[in-house]
């Protein structure tokens, strides 16, 4: 008896409910994230912010309006990073963006940025 739907049409009847639900909770999901923690009450932390991946997350949060922390070993770098994340930010320089100058690795360095950063 031919009744007029393929075998692949069933297939795809019988798997748009579960894709239709997966998508309604992934958005979902979405907004719960944003419903948590609004942009500018947020605070970063970004280790190796000096260049690469790390630089560019640290813009994309300042431009946000988080509250960004860089961090990396290269002085000059991590100044010039700071400065183009106040920039982002509307130039905001009531400490919402902050430099620090430590190495991942040395567990000092690591200590005295947690110091700083509970001031």
């Amino acid at each position: 008896m031919n009744s007029g739907i393929s075998r692949q049409g069933l297939a795809i009847l019988a798997l748009a409910p579960i894709i239709l639900t997966l998508r309604r909770l992934y958005i979902r999901s979405l907004a719960r994230r944003t419903l948590k923690i609004l942009n500018h009450e947020e605070k970063v932390l970004v280790l190796g912010a000096s260049s690469g991946i790390g630089e560019s997350i640290a813009k994309l949060y300042a431009q946000r309006g988080a509250r960004v922390c860089v961090v990396g070993r290269r002085s000059n770098k991590i100044e010039k990073v700071t400065a183009e994340c106040r920039a982002l930010c509307g130039g905001n320089r009531d400490n919402k963006i902050l430099g620090v100058v430590a190495d991942f690795a040395d567990v000092s360095d690591m200590v005295n940025l947690r110091e700083t950063l509970q001031k």
